[in-house]
């Protein structure tokens, strides 16, 4: 919320990682939000799009 992204988001959001869409887990909190990325095969410097579309 720090940066203006929905604290509603938390738990219920979606991030989208290498064209797959990854769910928000927990709270969205002033300077962290996390995704899970169980079922991406992501690594270190991967773009992670929040708001809009890739």
């Amino acid at each position: 919320y720090g940066d203006g992204f929905p604290r509603a988001l938390g738990n219920r959001g979606q991030a989208l990682v290498r064209g797959m869409r990854v769910p928000i887990i927990g709270r969205i909190s002033m300077d962290l939000t996390v995704v899970d990325l169980t079922a991406v095969d992501a690594e270190v410097d991967d773009v992670v799009t929040l708001v809009g579309r890739d």
